[in-house]
């Protein structure tokens, strides 16, 4: 027996594969979120038929990827996990890393920890605007990814765990170096050494809380599917699939907007359908083809 666990954000999960062309906006909503359909449809229900695997899926439409890796925290800790390990001969993880746009954050009236997007959300908009504003940049939230993705490859090793990831909608360029050479030079003193020495393991005039816990380099990127494409997301997978150039590099938020011009092209060849911009039920099967060549 084997299990698939599955998680990322609304393109694993599979919102919106229902969608066919003529469809109406009525139409769509009222089935975009069936969960039977995601089951069934989407790229990780067609693996799971594919390949005879069992899918515990921990996606969901909307996640962030700090709800992600919370979720993966709980379940990879619990006795459920260690009957898994006993009863599976095999089990595999897919990952789909979402945009960085996101966070979590309580409510108290729902008592529950809630995804939201910075620029454009409702249930924490001046928060997400604050953060946005005063506290964020791209390159510091995919250099922390780098970490955590670090952290989970070394736990699925220990657990004897297949373990893949991929970028959803977004090609993110992870350092592979724990602190970048650009926030090296913003933190350093006078009497600091060069980055250059740093990088080579000198750290004897850096505080101990700036080393690196070794002095090797780590490619965050050695797990992911598609990683030998120029842009290994699962958007630009799905254009390349048909011949088209995957545009310029605008980064898609996911706020069911044509905010890039990948999004765009998609919705042009009908890979995604036209009001919240989720793969079609084709651009699954295509997507589980080719992630089924590498991870069987």
């Amino acid at each position: 027996m084997n299990l698939l666990v599955s998680l990322g954000c609304s393109w694993t999960y599979g919102v919106g594969v229902c969608y066919s062309p003529g469809m109406s906006e009525s139409e769509f909503n009222n089935t975009a979120w069936d969960p039977e359909l995601a089951k069934t449809y989407s790229f990780r229900g067609l693996l799971s038929q594919q390949l005879d695997f069992k899918n515990i899926n921990l996606s969901y439409g909307g996640s962030s990827n700090q709800a992600q890796f919370r979720l993966a925290e709980n379940f990879f800790s619990s006795d459920v996990f260690e009957e898994c390990k006993q009863l599976y001969d095999n089990i595999v993880v897919i990952w789909g890393i979402t945009s960085v746009m996101r966070n979590e954050t309580y409510l108290p009236r729902l008592d529950a920890q809630v995804s939201f997007n910075y620029s454009n959300d409702k249930i924490a908009s001046m928060l997400g605007k604050s953060i946005l504003t005063n506290h964020f940049s791209i390159e510091n939230e995919v250099s922390l990814l780098a970490d955590k993705i670090r952290f989970w490859d070394n736990f699925f090793d220990n657990h004897c765990v297949k373990n893949f990831w991929f970028d959803t909608f977004n090609h993110h360029n992870y350092p592979d170096n724990l602190l970048t050479e650009n926030a090296y030079n913003k933190l350093k003193n006078n009497d600091w050494t060069s980055w250059n020495n740093f990088h080579q393991g000198n750290f004897e005039t850096v505080p101990n809380r700036y080393w690196k816990f070794n002095n090797k380099k780590f490619n965050p990127t050695k797990r992911f599917i598609f990683n030998n494409q120029p842009k290994r997301d699962l958007a630009s997978c799905l254009l390349l699939s048909h011949g088209i150039s995957d545009g310029n590099n605008e980064y898609h938020q996911s706020n069911w907007e044509d905010d890039s011009l990948k999004i765009k092209k998609l919705a042009e060849f009908e890979l995604v359908n036209p009001f919240s911009y989720h793969p079609t039920k084709l651009s699954h099967k295509i997507l589980a083809d080719k992630i089924s060549a590498v991870i069987k």
